[in-house]
């Protein structure tokens, strides 16, 4: 295996020799803190709901991983939960959610009907229509999904100032369509900056854009399109990468070996886009698990692939580590009588070439 982590591939070793390895006991293991549901919506109101799996240690010191299904799929999906609790016990908070029209986020809100990607892309689109499917959208609404990840960081900012977690660290993990998802979000954060009042008392613009609570992103058998044929939505990578601050951002792309589409994607991105070994992006990973085609989540939930284990390690002891600690403080994000500066609207996409 390639440039993994500086570990040795866990399907070569005795299990409980890997279980040693990655610094996870194999026995007396304490129970995570128990999950919570959580609900939130989005700018144009369609109800999101998810699990929120609280850290192991002190809010106010855990960093947020969010997980993000693949298209077609869900939370619930084998191996979503097992990450989430192999998170935990490295001391990060840990939310997973469906995506709109994926699992139980199907409820909408009159007002959903009033957008026009919504009324466009989505087959049996009425107003009075009160719950959506992802096998009613066509493929070029898949990008619209960029919003659900943007009302995920409100709701993991709400948490912050509920003091169970720190907002100004947050990580994503993405399964196929999912990590494409995420990193699309995190390039549009590149460009969005905060309004905020300044001594006087005037509305101004922050001068760090949102992206600076980024701190990393875990792709498993990431994919280069938003949905099949010739009406999916292509990842712009090549405009994402041009932002030297996206090409700085740590990433690890797990593929399995026989999984030929994901791993010649990640290939091309690791290789030849980033080029990480020649520009020494020292925390900028590819991981092949050898002899599997499996993709995805699928990685997840075998023991004699040990994935959990390695991506907890990377977010903890490789990018947590590497990353300055970052001071938890309030965020704006209004309340009884105290009005959010900075309400969700759509992420705009068209600078990176695509239209909603």
């Amino acid at each position: 295996m390639r440039r993994s982590l500086s570990l040795v591939q866990p399907v070569l070793l005795p299990l409980l020799a890997w279980a040693a390895l990655v610094g996870l006991p194999t026995a007396g293991r304490s129970e995570p803190p128990k999950p919570s549901k959580i609900v939130f919506e989005t700018f144009d109101k369609a109800e999101l709901q998810g699990t929120w799996y609280p850290s192991s240690v002190e809010g106010t010191k855990s960093p947020c991983v969010i997980l993000l299904h693949r298209i077609g799929g869900n939370r619930l999906q084998e191996g979503w939960e097992s990450l989430a609790q192999a998170l935990q016990e490295k001391g990060f908070a840990v939310m997973s959610f469906d995506f709109r029209g994926h699992g139980d986020s199907t409820t909408v809100r009159p007002e959903f009907w009033a957008v026009r990607p919504n009324t466009a892309n989505i087959r049996g689109a009425n107003p009075k229509k009160e719950s959506i499917s992802f096998k009613e959208f066509s493929p070029n609404y898949y990008s619209m999904l960029v919003n659900d990840l943007a009302a995920a960081k409100l709701a993991v900012e709400q948490k912050n100032n509920a003091r169970e977690c720190n907002s100004a660290d947050v990580m994503i993990v993405g399964a196929e369509e999912g990590a494409a998802l995420g990193l699309l979000w995190m390039a549009s954060e590149q460009r969005r900056y905060k309004k905020n009042f300044d001594q006087l008392g005037r509305q101004v613009y922050n001068t760090d854009p949102e992206a600076k609570d980024l701190a990393g992103l875990v792709c498993l058998s990431l994919r280069p399109t938003l949905g099949g044929g010739s009406g999916g939505v292509r990842l712009p990578y090549t405009t994402i990468f041009n932002n030297a601050k996206m090409r700085e951002l740590p990433m690890c792309f797990f593929y399995g070996d026989e999984d030929a589409a994901g791993k010649q994607f990640a290939l091309t991105l690791y290789d030849k886009v980033l080029a990480a070994d020649r520009n020494k992006l020292k925390l900028t990973f590819k991981v092949e698990m050898e002899k599997t085609k499996l993709a995805g989540h699928e990685l997840l939930g075998k023991k004699a692939l040990g994935t959990e284990e390695l991506v907890a390690k990377y977010l903890a002891d490789k990018v947590r580590d590497a990353r300055p600690a970052k001071v938890w403080g309030e965020r704006d994000v209004g309340g009884p009588g105290r009005p959010n500066l900075n309400p969700l609207t759509a992420v705009p996409l068209g600078v990176f070439g695509i239209n909603q």
